[in-house]
């Protein structure tokens, strides 16, 4: 089973992926509490250095992704390469 198979975020996905601000706050509340948060996180990053990831993850936004993984020394343009 998958971490996705039990987290609370499951079947809210207009939350993660909104424009409007309330709901985007609704989706980092829910992150806060998530047991899942650090396998969500390891994902997103992964999925953020190959520009497959949107929204947010792991209490954490797309932009916050792409700063955190250009720290790790992921490299843009060949992003397969860590995979």
């Amino acid at each position: 089973m998958a971490w996705q198979d039990n987290a609370p975020c499951k079947g809210l996905t207009h939350l993660y992926f909104s424009k409007r601000p309330s709901e985007r706050a609704q989706a980092h509340a829910i992150c806060k509490t998530c047991e899942h948060k650090a396998d969500c996180y390891d994902e997103a990053i992964g999925l953020t250095a190959k520009h497959q990831v949107f929204g947010i993850w792991a209490d954490t936004t797309q932009q916050q992704r792409e700063r955190i993984a250009g720290r790790k020394g992921f490299n843009w343009y060949n992003a397969e390469q860590w995979w």
